[in-house]
């Protein structure tokens, strides 16, 4: 089985998610972990999961969107709020 290619530019991943759709909240614990460690966090939903990161060469949050074991889109912005509206516009907000 070959291994997919992400554009997760860290290898290690936080043990809790930063947000979810099932209450659309954001952990601002988790998120501050981010914003200050090379690290990545999930974002879970019904139709997708994201892999959240920040970019450190443009301070942009980013979330890298799976679905089916694949990932196929990259959502970046200035904020967790706007990564979650754009993913939940577009992939479901369930």
């Amino acid at each position: 089985m070959s291994e997919e290619v992400t554009a997760v530019p860290y290898k290690e991943r936080l043990e809790k998610g930063v947000m979810s759709n099932f209450d659309h909240a954001i952990d601002e614990v988790v998120a501050r972990e981010l914003d200050e460690r090379e690290v990545w966090a999930a974002y879970s939903a019904w139709n997708f999961q994201g892999h959240v990161w920040k970019d450190r060469g443009t301070g942009e949050w980013c979330c890298e969107i799976w679905q089916y074991h694949h990932p196929i889109d990259v959502i970046r912005a200035e904020s967790l709020e706007q990564i979650m509206t754009r993913a939940c516009e577009t992939y479901g907000a369930d």
